[in-house]
């Protein structure tokens, strides 16, 4: 590619696969890939560098069932570079490197092509499919698209980079696709080329993933822009394992996390709805909660000085998590996260005003808020604020299962809330009233970081008051938090004194629960180096962005060897780890394995444009 510059940033060093208790369906993982490696006498992963963003030491990795970043762009000394982030070990967008990191998807993401001519591109009506939705469903992965990182945006805030899908290996094909408010998009396709897809900086985004076979695949993407004053270019291959994974003779115990899903995809962890009452059952179907005091247990906090009527932050666009609920050290807060001013941070809501632009308002006839309102999507628009919602923080507790209670709204017109029915189209209701419209109470069983669609029905300043109870599902023992306000000012209109008089509060239970949801993520980052396995492996350097066919060759061998080693079954699927270096031993019997597409006319290859 003539003017991108791109260089190998990691040299090759030693790693270790890691065994952990994520999951009951990690466990299995690992175990197994521990028997192949007896029996073959190595096994080759890669590793990632042990620099400031990603998360120390050097580990391979089998994510499940949790939210995930898998491409996610960042400057390591002044290079694009593509690496991946997931929701684990307590800490929110933990990084790893793209070549140590499995992403697990598991039959519970099986469904059938629908009988619709809109997604006609996925297969048959009827034929297996299996699918990482666009929305969270906590039975699966929930693997997105980032370039929120601040290594990133310190040298290119504002710009928009292309990212393509330059080729596509396993036994069958990739849709990769988005649904809104104007229907299906196709977004990447490892059966034809389609445009190149584009991400601002900051961006966040979540799509479809659909697998139309079990197996391993390998999927390699590139990220190109203006970084700096240059144009870069930067490629990542990117694992996958669909379907379920064949359990070791012996299977290991599984120590669930606090909080981890353990039921079916239709039950949640708790077996019953969260609530302030700490019993089993709660806010869920009935009504919601009266706000409790402002002041939070166990003690009284200060008061901060009045605003003057003005707010300490406006946002205006970028990824936001409104309802952030964090629990520690005997106490639960409420407070906003967002990714605009830098990286997670948190404030207390009464310091922020949320500003809807006009760019949100939108024609969505047939849908709850319509003929038109003022609509801040399901997926991302990098021009509107991206409003949501986390629980992550409270995994470590054990007062996992969380009630938003949003109590009172005032402002000119009803707010809605909704979600995606499924990735093939419609909408329903989040709030567990079962309605549309806000008040109304969101509930989250188990940690989990959600968005949904808003539509603020006319221009106005609105006033909504939200408190969270947050709920041990072992003990029925509950934590609330005190109530908070949020103001959003839609469309072009005066702001007038709503913040006058209006003051944070909070803050010093905030940085008490912040302090002991740091030490549990501390020190559940070192019971797991303690009871890591650790096997010695080499890593295959980088492929260069002028150097695809490199990086392809080495993905169709990683496949290849994976299945092998499983003896060709569809189902009994190992993940042994993006596999190269010493493991050429196996390569012979990966012939007739290797699914390679590259983009070349009359053929249905997926290759790169030169």
């Amino acid at each position: 590619m003539t003017g991108v510059s791109t260089v190998d940033r990691r040299p090759v060093r030693p790693a270790r696969l890691t065994r952990f208790s994520r999951s009951a369906g990690a466990t299995r993982v690992l175990a197994l890939v521990a028997a192949l490696l007896c029996s073959v006498g190595f096994f080759a992963v890669p590793a990632f560098a042990e620099d400031a963003g990603t998360g120390g030491g050097s580990s391979q990795r089998v994510i499940e069932n949790v939210h995930t970043d898998a491409v996610s762009a960042f400057v390591d000394d002044g290079q694009l570079v593509l690496d991946s982030r997931a929701d684990v070990d307590g800490e929110l967008g933990k990084r790893f490197d793209a070549r140590a990191v499995l992403f697990h998807l598991s039959d519970a993401g099986r469904t059938a092509v629908p009988d619709n001519p809109q997604f006609g591109f996925l297969g048959v009506p009827g034929d297996a499919l299996w699918l990482a939705p666009q929305v969270q469903n906590p039975a699966v992965i929930w693997p997105g698209f980032s370039t929120e990182h601040l290594s990133l945006r310190d040298v290119a805030e504002g710009q928009r980079l292309d990212v393509r899908l330059l080729g596509a290996q396993g036994p069958g094909r990739v849709e990769i696709y988005m649904l809104g408010s104007d229907g299906v998009e196709r977004i990447f396709s490892s059966a034809e080329q389609l445009p190149a897809w584009q991400i601002g900086v900051p961006q966040h985004t979540h799509m479809n993933w659909a697998f139309t076979q079990p197996g391993v695949y390998t999927l390699e993407f590139e990220m190109a822009g203006h970084i700096g004053a240059e144009r870069q270019a930067a490629r990542g291959v990117f694992t996958f394992v669909v379907g379920e994974i064949g359990a070791p003779a012996e299977p290991e115990p599984v120590q669930p996390e606090p909080g981890e899903p353990g039921g079916s995809e239709e039950e949640p962890a708790s077996g019953g709805e969260g609530g302030d009452q700490g019993g089993p059952s709660g806010p869920q179907t009935g009504p919601v909660p009266p706000a409790p005091p402002t002041d939070p247990p166990p003690s009284a906090t200060p008061v901060s000085p009045p605003q003057e009527c003005r707010p300490a932050v406006t946002l205006e666009n970028g990824h936001i998590d409104a309802f952030a609920v964090s629990a520690g050290g005997g106490m639960a807060v409420l407070q906003l996260l967002e990714d605009v001013t830098g990286y997670r941070v948190l404030r207390e809501a009464e310091d922020v005003l949320l500003r809807v632009t006009e760019q949100a308002r939108a024609s969505i006839p047939g849908l709850p808020g319509g003929p038109a309102g003022y609509v801040l999507p399901l997926s991302q628009n990098s021009s509107l604020i991206w409003p949501g919602w986390d629980t992550n923080r409270t995994a470590a507790s054990g007062f996992s299962d969380v009630v938003i209670n949003i109590t009172a709204v005032s402002g000119p017109g009803p707010v809605y809330l909704y979600t995606s029915q499924g990735a093939f189209g419609g909408w329903r209701p989040i709030l567990t009233h079962g309605g549309y419209t806000l008040p109304g109470a969101i509930h989250e069983p188990a940690p989990a970081h959600t968005h949904a669609q808003w539509v603020f029905s006319e221009r106005g300043v609105y006033v909504l008051t939200a408190h969270a109870v947050a709920r041990d599902p072992a003990t029925g023992a509950s934590l609330t938090t005190a109530a908070h306000t949020y103001v959003f000012q839609v469309g072009d209109v005066p702001l007038g004194d709503v913040f006058c008089g209006l003051s944070a509060h909070g803050a010093e239970a905030s940085a008490l629960v912040g302090a002991a949801v740091q030490r549990a993520g501390e020190e559940g980052a070192a019971a797991e180096e303690a009871t890591a396995e650790p096997i010695p492996v080499s890593v295959p350097a980088r492929g260069r962005a002028n150097g695809g066919d490199a990086s392809r060759a080495d993905a169709a061998e990683q496949v290849g060897l994976v299945e092998a080693a499983l003896g060709g079954g569809r189902h009994s699927i190992a993940v042994a780890g993006i596999i190269g270096g010493g493991a050429l031993a196996l390569a012979g019997i990966a012939a007739g394995t290797n699914w390679l597409l590259r983009r070349d006319s009359g053929t249905g290859d997926l290759r790169a444009s030169e």
